[in-house]
Protein backbone atom coordinates (compact mmCIF):
# COMPACT_ATOMS: atom_id res chain seq x y z
CA UNK A 1 0.00 0.00 0.00
CA UNK A 2 1.77 3.64 -0.65
CA UNK A 3 0.85 6.06 1.64
CA UNK A 4 1.67 9.88 1.97
CA UNK A 5 2.88 10.83 5.31
CA UNK A 6 2.40 14.77 6.13
CA UNK A 7 4.07 16.45 9.02
CA UNK A 8 1.99 19.71 8.72
CA UNK A 9 3.86 21.46 12.47
CA UNK A 10 7.68 20.58 10.50
CA UNK A 11 6.07 21.19 7.04
CA UNK A 12 7.77 17.82 5.85
CA UNK A 13 6.01 15.14 3.40
CA UNK A 14 6.70 11.93 1.89
CA UNK A 15 5.56 9.22 0.11
CA UNK A 16 6.37 5.26 1.37
CA UNK A 17 5.30 1.77 0.85
CA UNK A 18 3.72 -0.02 3.74
CA UNK A 19 4.07 -3.78 3.10
CA UNK A 20 1.81 -6.33 4.72
CA UNK A 21 1.08 -9.94 5.40
CA UNK A 22 -2.00 -10.31 3.59
CA UNK A 23 -4.44 -8.15 1.86
CA UNK A 24 -5.74 -4.47 3.15
CA UNK A 25 -9.51 -4.62 2.79
CA UNK A 26 -10.47 -0.92 4.18
CA UNK A 27 -8.69 2.15 5.57
CA UNK A 28 -10.09 4.71 7.69
CA UNK A 29 -8.73 7.68 9.22
CA UNK A 30 -9.90 9.64 12.22
CA UNK A 31 -9.28 11.32 16.00
CA UNK A 32 -7.86 9.68 18.70
CA UNK A 33 -7.53 11.32 21.81
CA UNK A 34 -6.34 14.40 20.01
CA UNK A 35 -4.40 12.94 17.20
CA UNK A 36 -5.17 11.63 13.62
CA UNK A 37 -4.76 7.86 13.22
CA UNK A 38 -4.93 5.19 10.92
CA UNK A 39 -7.06 1.89 11.08
CA UNK A 40 -6.80 -1.17 8.65
CA UNK A 41 -8.66 -4.14 8.21
CA UNK A 42 -6.50 -6.71 7.22
CA UNK A 43 -6.85 -10.10 6.15
CA UNK A 44 -3.75 -12.79 6.58
CA UNK A 45 -2.37 -14.68 4.52
CA UNK A 46 -4.20 -17.38 6.80
CA UNK A 47 -7.65 -15.93 6.29
CA UNK A 48 -7.77 -14.21 9.65
CA UNK A 49 -9.21 -10.30 9.55
CA UNK A 50 -7.40 -7.95 11.81
CA UNK A 51 -8.31 -4.16 12.78
CA UNK A 52 -5.48 -2.58 13.37
CA UNK A 53 -3.91 1.33 14.05
CA UNK A 54 -0.59 2.24 12.50
CA UNK A 55 0.17 4.70 15.43
CA UNK A 56 4.15 6.47 16.11
CA UNK A 57 4.31 5.17 19.68
CA UNK A 58 6.86 8.19 20.82
CA UNK A 59 9.14 8.12 17.90
CA UNK A 60 9.47 4.38 17.26
CA UNK A 61 6.93 3.27 14.68
CA UNK A 62 5.03 -0.72 15.46
CA UNK A 63 2.24 -2.08 14.24
CA UNK A 64 -0.61 -4.73 15.55
CA UNK A 65 1.10 -3.36 18.21
CA UNK A 66 -0.51 -4.51 21.72
CA UNK A 67 0.20 -2.59 25.47
CA UNK A 68 -0.09 -3.24 29.00
CA UNK A 69 0.38 -0.80 31.95
CA UNK A 70 0.80 -1.91 35.62
CA UNK A 71 1.58 0.49 38.86
CA UNK A 72 3.61 -2.82 39.77
CA UNK A 73 6.55 -3.41 38.15
CA UNK A 74 6.30 -6.22 35.59
CA UNK A 75 8.62 -8.62 33.79
CA UNK A 76 6.30 -10.31 31.76
CA UNK A 77 3.92 -9.34 28.87
CA UNK A 78 0.98 -11.27 27.76
CA UNK A 79 -1.83 -10.67 25.08
CA UNK A 80 0.77 -11.33 21.94
CA UNK A 81 -1.22 -14.49 20.51
CA UNK A 82 -1.37 -12.43 17.11
CA UNK A 83 2.48 -11.65 17.05
CA UNK A 84 3.15 -15.09 17.42
CA UNK A 85 6.30 -16.59 16.29
CA UNK A 86 7.15 -12.85 15.40
CA UNK A 87 10.21 -10.98 16.46
CA UNK A 88 8.73 -7.67 18.46
CA UNK A 89 9.74 -4.33 18.86
CA UNK A 90 9.78 -3.97 22.68
CA UNK A 91 9.14 -0.01 24.58
CA UNK A 92 9.76 0.00 27.84
CA UNK A 93 8.67 3.34 30.19
CA UNK A 94 9.09 4.98 27.10
CA UNK A 95 12.95 3.72 26.26
CA UNK A 96 13.78 0.76 23.53
CA UNK A 97 14.19 -2.79 24.94
CA UNK A 98 16.18 -5.48 22.91
CA UNK A 99 13.66 -6.85 20.02
CA UNK A 100 12.34 -10.27 21.37
CA UNK A 101 10.23 -13.28 19.57
CA UNK A 102 7.43 -14.33 20.84
CA UNK A 103 6.47 -17.70 22.20
CA UNK A 104 3.24 -18.80 23.50
CA UNK A 105 1.71 -15.30 22.92
CA UNK A 106 4.07 -13.68 25.50
CA UNK A 107 7.42 -12.32 26.41
CA UNK A 108 10.06 -11.97 29.31
CA UNK A 109 11.47 -8.51 29.55
CA UNK A 110 15.20 -7.67 30.56
CA UNK A 111 13.94 -5.76 32.98
CA UNK A 112 11.08 -4.65 35.31
CA UNK A 113 8.60 -2.24 33.57
CA UNK A 114 5.57 -0.26 34.68
CA UNK A 115 4.08 0.22 31.09
CA UNK A 116 5.36 -1.62 27.75
CA UNK A 117 4.71 -1.55 24.12
CA UNK A 118 4.85 -4.71 21.75
CA UNK A 119 4.72 -4.71 17.78
CA UNK A 120 5.98 -5.15 14.52
CA UNK A 121 8.54 -2.49 13.60
CA UNK A 122 8.23 -1.11 10.40
CA UNK A 123 10.28 1.96 9.07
Amino acid sequence: MAWLSYERGEKIWGWHRQDTAGDIVDVSSGLENGTHGISTCGQRLDGSIYIESIPAVGRHHIDSWHSQSNAIPFTVVTGLDHLEGEEVQVLTNGAVHPNRGVPRGQINLQRAATQAAVGLKFT
